[in-house]
C-alpha cells in the first residue's frame, strides 16, 4: 500500500536502528528541503595536534544562520592553556564568514558553562534535575 492510504497503523517501540534513524533524518531533510529558506548545515571540525596526537577538538554546524557548536574538547594535561578559546574563537569566526548572526552552545554544569559566559555567551535556558540533581544550560551569543 502506499503511503497515506488508510490500514492499520501500529506504534512499534524499539531499540535504536541507526538504519532507521537515517530513513527519518533523510524523510525529515526532503521535506524541508521544499521550504524556500531551507539549506542543508555547513557542517565543520577543528583540530588541535601535538605532534601525531589530537589533544583539542571543536564540532559545529551552521544551520539557519546560527552557529551550533555541538562538541568542545581539550584534554586534561592541556587545559588552562587558551586551546578551548583559540578553538571557540575560530568557531565564531568561521560562523560569521557563513552569514551566522548568532552562536548556541549547550552544556552541563560540570561541563563548561563558566567557561562560555566568559567568552560573552548568555544563558537562554536552564533544564534541572537532569541525571536526578544536575543542570543542562543552554547559552548563547550575538555574532552581528
Amino acid at each position: 500500500m502506499q503511503r497515506g492510504m488508510s490500514e492499520e497503523q501500529n506504534i512499534i517501540e524499539a531499540d535504536r536502528d541507526e538504519e532507521f534513524r537515517t530513513l527519518v533524518l533523510s524523510r525529515l531533510t526532503e521535506n524541508n528541503l521544499g521550504q524556500e529558506l531551507y539549506r542543508p548545515p555547513e557542517k565543520f571540525d577543528l583540530k588541535v595536534t601535538q605532534g601525531d596526537e589530537i589533544i583539542a577538538g571543536l564540532c559545529a554546524k551552521c544551520r539557519g544562520r546560527w552557529l551550533y557548536v555541538e562538541l568542545l574538547w581539550v584534554d586534561e594535561n592541556n587545559r588552562n592553556k587558551g586551546l578551548g578559546t583559540k578553538l571557540l574563537d575560530r568557531a565564531l569566526q568561521k560562523g560569521r564568514e557563513n552569514g551566522c548572526h548568532s552562536a548556541f552552545v549547550d552544556t552541563y554544569e560540570w561541563e563548561a558553562p563558566e567557561f562560555y559566559k566568559k567568552h560573552g555567551f548568555e544563558v537562554t535556558q536552564v533544564l534541572n534535575n537532569i541525571f536526578g540533581e544536575f543542570s543542562r544550560y543552554h547559552l548563547s551569543k550575538k555574532l552581528t
